[in-house]
């Protein structure tokens, strides 16, 4: 799978590197947890990490608001 918006030039220079890391953390499972402690205190189901780090970025894009 390519991440195109890892190339993005409307990323901030941090913002690759922290995308890339999260998207290879989810892929080799490192952020599986199988616990339900972190459910239960946010008292809400767990949000996609990729999803909301790929969609503050975006969000960030200069003409993005």
């Amino acid at each position: 799978m390519t991440y195109s918006y890892l190339a993005d030039d409307a990323l901030l220079p941090f913002q690759p590197p922290m995308l890339a890391s999260i998207a290879t953390s989810v892929r080799h499972g490192f952020l599986n947890n199988s616990s339900p402690d972190l459910v239960r205190l946010l008292d809400r189901p767990l949000t996609d990490a990729l999803a909301v780090a790929a969609d503050t970025a975006a969000a960030m894009r200069p003409g993005a608001r």
